[in-house]
């Protein structure tokens, strides 16, 4: 499966460090979980979002466009059936941006 990856920067409305450890920031880890800019989606909150930064893998949590940090472990990389879940929230541009990338 191919990681839906954007520009994060279209969704952040501040600069976030990409990674950190226990608040602190620091340089990219081997094989990180996710990455800055992936999609993913919230199954606890029934979200889409974009991955901001603060990606944390000592403490198991990100920052996501939609619903702040969360639990790295409530998301699962977003797929163009993702969009379709009932009731799912996302910004009807992001979903404009994906369909437009996988267009390509």
């Amino acid at each position: 499966m191919k990681k839906i990856k954007v520009n994060p920067k279209n969704y952040a409305f501040f600069e976030y460090p990409e990674y950190s450890e226990r608040g602190t920031a620091v340089s990219r880890p081997d094989n990180p979980t996710f990455e800055v800019g992936h999609v993913v989606y919230d199954k606890e909150h029934n979200t889409i979002g974009v991955v901001l930064g603060c990606i944390d893998e000592v403490d198991g949590e990100l920052r996501l466009d939609t619903d702040g940090m969360v639990c790295i472990d409530k998301l699962e990389f977003a797929t163009v059936d993702s969009f379709c879940i009932h009731n799912v929230c996302f910004a009807s541009f992001l979903k404009d941006e994906v369909c437009e990338l996988l267009k390509t």
